[in-house]
């Protein structure tokens, strides 16, 4: 592959040199966004997330964008301005890595989507105790952007106990066709829904607290008026969700399959619930990412 490196950017009126191997020796008064202005031109989350740590063979997200090291060595993970298309990235660990396309993500090979969904089914277990009743909400979105909001029953099958939880959640959507600027669907209780609760490995029994707190999901939509939508709605997170959903897109764009391990980490999620069910749509088709929080009203004592 044709390179441009070693080379210095400059711009914002801040520079920053990557080596030949695409590594940046930090410096006293360095930030990651430094980095990026000069290099882009941008403070754009999606740049900031290129910068990783190296451990061992294997290249790792920062977990504080806000605290790096002088001293230390970092390495940018994404096309630079001027590098010629997708090539192989020089010392690449990780299984298909690649650079993706200069501005923007490559494409998601549909290998790595039915490689992680059989890996959820192998590794998370389908809890016994639990069971997922009734479903409904609705989600609005102008544009890119989305807001949802969900009630779930969970129904405890050896107590005959059943709690409604409720998710607030938002993010992105990117959907077909791409000119209607307000989009969103409704799907109220009595539509026929079902789903399944997977347990995560590290967890013997679920409570009810195991399903609180942040949670992620993805939903894949498609209808006319009447429609059908499916879900994975990862929960009960003690750390941002935020951190899950960057180690999915580094692992469905660049193969970097560590994400698999860190779901498995204390803190990180409970289980996932994977349902799906019928909804009220305006003709097309979408997919949406959003981050958010789950509760039930016993939590708060009402």
């Amino acid at each position: 592959m044709t390179t441009i490196l070693p080379k210095t950017f400059s711009g914002g009126g801040y520079q920053v040199t990557v080596n030949a191997d695409r590594s940046i020796l930090v410096k006293q008064g360095d930030w990651l966004s430094k980095y990026t202005m000069a290099i882009w031109g941008d403070f754009a989350p999606a740049h900031i997330a290129a910068f990783k740590r190296k451990v061992g063979g294997s290249y790792r997200d920062i977990d504080n964008p806000n605290l790096i090291r002088t001293g230390e060595t970092l390495y940018v993970r994404t096309a630079l301005p001027g590098e010629p298309g997708i090539g192989v990235l020089p010392g690449e660990s990780t299984p298909g890595g690649s650079l993706p396309p200069t501005g923007g993500d490559p494409a998601i090979p549909a290998e790595r989507v039915t490689t992680f969904l059989d890996w959820l089914k192998r590794t998370f277990n389908v809890d016994p105790e639990w069971e997922i009743g009734d479903t409904g909400g609705g989600d609005l979105g102008f544009s890119f952007l989305n807001a949802q909001y969900q009630q779930i029953e969970v129904i405890n099958k050896p107590g005959k106990v059943s709690t409604w939880f409720h998710a607030v959640a938002g993010g992105l959507t990117f959907g077909f066709p791409d000119d209607i600027d307000i989009n969103g669907s409704f799907s109220p209780i009595s539509f026929p829904s079902e789903g399944t609760i997977l347990r995560s490995p590290l967890y013997n029994r679920l409570t009810l607290d195991d399903f609180r707190h942040g949670c992620l999901s993805f939903e894949l939509g498609v209808g006319a008026l009447m429609g059908w939508s499916a879900s994975l709605l990862f929960f009960g997170m003690g750390i941002p969700p935020s951190r899950v959903l960057n180690g999915l897109r580094n692992y469905f764009y660049y193969g970097d399959d560590s994400i698999m391990r860190s779901l498995l980490l204390k803190g990180w999620p409970s289980g996932v619930m994977v349902m799906d069910g019928m909804n009220m749509v305006p003709p097309g088709a979408g997919f949406s990412i959003r981050v958010g929080v789950m509760y039930d009203r016993r939590y708060w004592g009402i």
